[in-house]
């Protein structure tokens, strides 16, 4: 994927905030992703809605300007 020239951006928000969290059970495949370049923004306001701020481990909070940037250059938005 690193040789790619467009990788994927992943944004998590609303309840998918638990998934970029300690002890979430697919934080070691959103690690590999990482690592391979991918990047992962997490919705901040949503962090804070379900009291999750402290406790991120990976990705990059991002504001809903950011979030709707991401959307709007997808060519496919998945929501489930």
């Amino acid at each position: 994927m690193k040789q790619m020239n467009n990788l994927p951006r992943c944004v998590f928000n609303a309840e998918g905030v638990h998934r970029v969290v300690k002890d979430s059970p697919v934080l070691h495949l959103l690690g590999f992703l990482a690592a391979k370049g991918i990047h992962l923004t997490v919705c901040n306001t949503c962090l804070n809605f379900y009291g999750l701020t402290e406790q991120v481990a990976i990705g990059h909070k991002g504001t809903m300007v950011d979030i709707v940037a991401a959307q709007m250059r997808a060519d496919k938005v998945i929501t489930r």
